[in-house]
């Protein structure tokens, strides 16, 4: 385990200061410094002043693990995700599926900011960009009344091998992240290949 992973793995546990980091792992006060503003910079860590104790000056700055990435490593998420498909393709119809997985779609795609973005090409980037950094590998392709979006990587391909409607999700995504009509044309063979039509009026 590098490093800066064991000082995270450490920050999870206990909020520590610098000068307690330094006598655990032995390192100078600067190379715990540059690892900790790693962590801060990418939102792992916070860092908030000590609880006075009465000692005097300035209590010193703690710094612990962000809420939220309690979860970082986990290896259970291609495991759960595909079982809870499959117990909601047992106990709900596909009206209700199709409804559910749309939701889910426009709920993600409220994560790509397009407020000052103008035309579908603007807007298309943008999502693209978000779906590439979830594990896609998107091209495009420019036709008279449509884009078409094509993946030969799958974020959620243990899904879809669960219950194919799943693709509506990602159709939904782009459809109100462009706000432009989208159909998913996705093949489900023993390879997935993930194709979204995106249509220009």
């Amino acid at each position: 385990m590098a490093r800066k992973d064991k000082i995270f793995e450490m920050l999870n546990h206990e909020a520590l200061t610098i000068v307690e980091l330094t006598e655990r792992f032995g390192l100078t006060r600067g190379a715990i410094a540059l690892h900790l503003k790693d962590l801060e910079a990418a939102g792992l860590i916070e860092r908030n002043l000590r609880e006075h104790t009465g000692d005097v000056g300035k209590p010193p700055a703690e710094y612990r693990a962000s809420a939220g990435f309690e979860d970082r490593k986990s290896l259970a998420y291609p495991v759960v995700a595909p079982t809870m498909i499959g117990a909601v393709q047992q106990s709900l119809d596909e009206k209700t599926r199709t409804t559910l997985y749309s939701e889910i779609g426009k709920q993600l795609a409220s994560h790509v900011d397009v407020t000052n973005l103008k035309t579908l090409k603007e807007r298309l980037k943008a999502a693209t960009n978000v779906a590439d950094s979830l594990g896609a590998a998107t091209h495009t392709e420019n036709l008279s009344d449509a884009i078409i979006v094509r993946s030969y990587t799958c974020p959620i391909a243990s899904m879809v091998r669960e219950d194919g409607m799943c693709c509506v999700i990602i159709q939904e995504y782009f459809g109100n992240a462009t706000g432009h009509r989208c159909v998913q044309e996705c093949q489900r063979d023993t390879r997935l290949v993930c194709q979204y039509r995106i249509f220009k009026e």
